[in-house]
């Protein structure tokens, strides 16, 4: 066991001060402040050095966690689908501000992680959403995400359209 306090300061020897801050508060879930007011916290610095190895040889911190937060959903992310982005919570948001309509199907083509159709799900229980991704790996991401969040979606593998082929969904009415 190692005290916080200079596992920190060494830790920022060899990256930028606020990256290991968001790794270390998520990493150990604890409160920024925390790093600054309790220096000799004891933690198992064995399991975060390996994790800071890969931050320091490139590897997105993201990736390093394993997961993020993205529009109150906690989403697990890996090397099989992209980082979901801030501007795509953002459309979320805008979504979900903009929507008239009580209930429907939403569909989110190319899913990945499936955050922006869990997180939609997860704000609006009514409607169907189906998440639908080429990539089978990606789709295991998306139904463990879906499972964890607690919102039934369908998914469904194949490329852009060919999975909905058929179903009869209204484009671009909100």
């Amino acid at each position: 066991m190692t005290p916080l306090g200079p596992f920190f300061q060494r830790a920022q020897e060899f990256l930028p001060r606020r990256t290991v801050e968001d790794f270390l508060t998520s990493a150990l879930k604890i409160d920024r402040l925390i790093l600054y007011t309790e220096p000799n916290r004891l933690i198992d610095e064995a399991p975060l050095i390996v994790k800071l190895e890969r931050l320091a040889k490139g590897e997105p911190l993201a990736y390093v966690l394993g997961e993020i937060s993205f529009l109150g959903c906690r989403l697990k992310v890996t090397p099989d689908v992209l980082i979901p982005r801030q501007e795509t919570e953002l459309f979320a948001a805008w979504i979900l501000s903009t929507l008239k309509k009580k209930s429907g199907v939403l569909v989110d083509l190319c899913t990945g992680s499936g955050c922006l159709g869990i997180a939609l799900k997860k704000h609006l229980p009514n409607f169907q959403v189906i998440l639908t991704d080429f990539s089978k790996k990606a789709l295991e991401v998306a139904e463990e995400n879906a499972k964890t969040n607690g919102v039934d979606v369908t998914l469904l593998q194949g490329d852009l359209f060919e999975p909905i082929k058929g179903l009869k969904i209204e484009i671009g009415r909100a």
